[in-house]
Order: structure tokens, then C-alpha cells, then sequence
């Protein structure tokens, strides 16, 4: 046997014995079959509860993971900000719980302006959609959106278009622009 000192509390000990200690063997379980260690699962049960999200950074944050009609019947019962803490605490992948909404929106908001329902610019006749109604507009000059949003007009596409296709679409913008009418893409 080895013998080792200790100290405690700043005194020297009586050197002890040292006996080497086995440990049992580790058990790869998972929680229910989710795939989650237990004590990963017991975090996310117990988990203490974040601050809370601002309405705005919560929208954007599920408009860039979700279509609004995929959120409609959540929305419809909880907040926004409710619904993505919903999302992330059942997001198996991870994945939502490694974006940061508030240093997202707020990253992109020094370029242009991540407009919701409650503001006052919000364009009255996106009601009209229902379930489809998107959770909020990236806009630069969105001071004019209410004007803007008088003669809009949107540009739509395939997400794989052909070289062809993007360079109608550019003509086509161009005109309608230079015709004064305000041109919106959905960013799908």
C-alpha cells in the first residue's frame, strides 16, 4: 500500500493509507427511449426557468424555424415568446436551443427592422391571411412600411430556381420598382 499526506484546512494529517478505488461500470441508459441521458432529462424537467424572452426576438426566432401555419393553433393559446420555450424544451436535435434569439434579432436588426403585430406600422390587411398571417416583416425604412405597403407587390419563387429563372425575376423586380410600386419577397 501507498501512503499519501493530507491537508485540511491548512494542517498537516496523519499520512493515511491509499487504497485504490474501483468504480462500478458505467450504464449507457437513456430516458424513456428518448434518447437522452437520464440526467440530461432530469435538467430539462427541473430546469430553472430562463428569463423572459421579448416578444420580438421569440417571433423572430420562430418565423426562422417555422412557417407561421405550422404555429397557428400554439399561437393561438400561448405568447410567443411561450411557444419557443415550448419548441426548444421539445426539440430532441438541439438544434433550437443553441439559437439565441435576443442576440439574433438584434444582430440583424442593424441592417433593418424586425416589425410585428403590436407595432404601429404593422400593415392592417396582413389580418386577412389568418393562419398564414407571417409573425412579423423584415423591412428597411420601416418608418414608410404604410406607404410602401399601399402598392406592394410580391416576388415569388422556386428555392432551387435556375440561373434563367433569377435573372426574369431581377428584370421583373426592376420594372415593377421603377413603375413605383414597392416589391416584397418572403424569403422562404
Amino acid at each position: 500500500m501507498a501512503v499519501r499526506a493530507a491537508h485540511v484546512l491548512g494542517r498537516r494529517h496523519r499520512a493515511q493509507p491509499h487504497r485504490a478505488l474501483t468504480a462500478p461500470p458505467i450504464q449507457h441508459t437513456t430516458h424513456r427511449g428518448t434518447g437522452i441521458p437520464p440526467a440530461a432529462a432530469l435538467s430539462r424537467r427541473f430546469a430553472v426557468p430562463s428569463p423572459a424572452l421579448p416578444e420580438r426576438a421569440a417571433r423572430a426566432a420562430l418565423a426562422a424555424h417555422f412557417t407561421p401555419a405550422q404555429l397557428a393553433a400554439e399561437l393561438a393559446q400561448f405568447s410567443a415568446p411561450e411557444v419557443w420555450e415550448r419548441r426548444v424544451r421539445d426539440d430532441n436535435t438541439g438544434r433550437l436551443a443553441q439559437y439565441k434569439p435576443t442576440d439574433e434579432v438584434t444582430n440583424a436588426q442593424l441592417s433593418c427592422q424586425f416589425i410585428i403585430p403590436s407595432d404601429e406600422v404593422w400593415p392592417a390587411a396582413l389580418a386577412d391571411l389568418g393562419p398564414d398571417c407571417p409573425l412579423g416583416l423584415w423591412a428597411r425604412g420601416g418608418d414608410k412600411l404604410p406607404q410602401l405597403t399601399a402598392s406592394a407587390v410580391a416576388v415569388t419563387g422556386n428555392r432551387k430556381a435556375t440561373e434563367q429563372a433569377i435573372t426574369r425575376a431581377q428584370v421583373f423586380a426592376t420594372a415593377i420598382a421603377e413603375a413605383g410600386h414597392t416589391v416584397t419577397a418572403t424569403l422562404a
